[in-house]
Order: C-alpha cells, then sequence, then structure tokens
C-alpha cells in the first residue's frame, strides 16, 4: 500500500509502480481527483479505481463515472 497526500506525488507513484486498486478522493491538493483519474486511465484502463469524496453534486458522480469506464458496482445517488 502507498499513499499520498497530493496530486503530484500520487502520478509520482504511479509512474513507477501499478497497484491493483486505487482509492481516490477527488478533493486532493494540487490535481484534483478527476486529473488524476484521467491520467491513471491514460497510463492503464485496468486499474480498479475507487472513488470516496465529500463532492455532493450529481453531475461530479456523474463525471466520475465515466471517467472510470468499466464495469463498475455504484451506489444509487439522486432522486428515486
Amino acid at each position: 500500500m502507498r499513499v499520498a497526500a497530493d496530486g503530484y506525488t500520487v502520478l509520482a507513484i504511479a509512474a513507477s509502480w501499478v497497484p491493483a486498486l486505487v482509492v481516490l478522493d477527488l478533493v486532493i491538493p494540487q490535481i484534483d481527483g478527476f486529473g488524476i483519474l484521467r491520467a491513471l486511465r491514460a497510463r492503464d484502463e485496468s486499474v480498479a479505481v475507487l472513488i470516496l469524496t465529500a463532492r455532493g453534486r450529481e453531475t461530479d458522480k456523474v463525471f466520475g463515472l465515466k471517467l472510470v469506464r468499466r464495469r463498475r458496482h455504484d451506489q444509487a445517488f439522486g432522486p428515486a
């Protein structure tokens, strides 16, 4: 397991190590989670990504799911 406190550190770690799972917060200093996710997907689309965030807007959730672009198990959100 490796931990990074900012976006640049995440990308530096990802350049030398391919994890089986990335737990990603969208609100991270220097590079936002969406930018990190784009960079990770450009390098390797097979890495599983779990997005955890305090962002509550439905548009953020939909955008994140589109970036993941893999079979996913997501909790229902928005009005029923």
